[in-house]
């Protein structure tokens, strides 16, 4: 399994999620989002320095009607919504998980919740794992099983909704450096998600992380830090204070959420660095060999092929593949 951050467990608070969108960096993005419990690893190909730190998402808009778990293939070819399961909880990245947040349904009613957020970004962390269009139609018969088909279609219409959000390139360029930048930004986001949600979803997704982004922004136009984040390892340069750094981590940790959680984040570090490290070396052997004019297209591709075959496990390699656009 592809290691994450447990999911709604911490937050980066030193550089709050909002102000991300304007990073065009892989790295930052992918582990803000995977601390904030949404991990997505991909930047929008088209504007990737303006890009909403969420990713992008394919094959928006297509209708997908719930279908019997068992039911054949669908005529475009994609899974049935059990091979879905069976590829992603099975053997995925999402396997050992179970669903977060909630479908936010009460009744048969369908009503504004931030924990359906958490529930659809869940189902995005196996983006590049499967079709846009297989994983959609998960959705839909996870739904169905859970409340019967009745909020099926205005479920899947706010599904559509969100991934346009989390598609949707701003036109705010963003400068860590200037603060004019980020309250730009975050006025931007802030008008995007209304549009494209409408008020009352837009208000139960972002209410809290947009309450807690202007009070980070008002510290920083104030002149002062914000405050260290006990859920996240302290970066350092030299060895011992990173070690000391760790510790102090770790003890903040036990004394918020307990010695067991402290101990699985403290693994969670360790994977996800591992992953990191992994993925990276991936990406320079990808850019050596596409600079290499001696190799042809296939010899490339093969050699690539190779080297993810030898450092990721079966599991991973579907991933690693999207994430280098092979």
């Amino acid at each position: 399994m592809s290691p994450t951050r447990p999911l709604l467990l911490t937050r980066r608070r030193t550089l709050p999620a909002w102000a991300l969108a304007g990073v065009g960096v892989f790295a930052v993005l992918a582990l803000a989002w995977v601390y904030l419990g949404s991990a997505r690893e991909v930047v929008s190909p088209t504007s990737p320095d303006r890009a909403d730190p969420i990713g992008t998402s394919s094959g928006m808009g297509l209708i997908v009607t719930p279908r019997h778990p068992n039911a054949e293939p669908s005529p475009h070819g994609g899974l049935t919504p059990s091979q879905t399961r069976e590829r992603l909880f099975r053997h995925g990245s999402l396997s050992g998980t179970t669903p977060t947040g909630d479908w936010c349904v009460r009744g048969t009613r369908l009503q504004p919740c931030e924990a359906l957020r958490h529930r659809f970004e869940y189902y995005l962390l196996a983006q590049g794992e499967v079709e846009a269009a297989d994983l959609r139609a998960l959705v839909a018969d996870e739904l169905t099983r859970a409340h019967g088909p009745a909020p099926v279609p205005e479920v899947l219409a706010l599904w559509d909704r969100y991934a346009a959000l989390r598609a949707h390139p701003y036109r705010t360029v963003f400068d860590p450096r200037n603060l004019t930048t980020w309250r730009a930004l975050l006025d931007e986001q802030q008008r995007t998600r209304r549009q494209i949600l409408g008020d009352a979803w837009a208000q139960a997704f972002f209410a809290a992380e947009e309450a807690e982004a202007r009070s980070d922004l008002a510290h920083l136009e104030r002149g002062a830090a914000l405050p260290a984040d006990p859920g996240l390892p302290v970066p350092s340069t030299g060895q011992d204070a990173s070690a000391d750094a760790t510790r102090a981590v770790h003890s903040e940790r036990v004394a918020r959420y307990g010695a067991a959680a402290a101990d699985r984040l403290t693994q969670a570090d360790a994977q996800w660095a591992d992953w990191r490290r992994r993925l990276q070396t991936a990406q320079s052997e990808w850019a050596r060999l596409q600079a290499a004019a001696e190799l042809s297209p296939p010899q490339r591709r093969q050699a690539i092929d190779s080297h993810i075959q030898a450092h990721f496990r079966p599991d991973e390699r579907r991933r690693v593949a999207a994430l280098l656009a092979l």
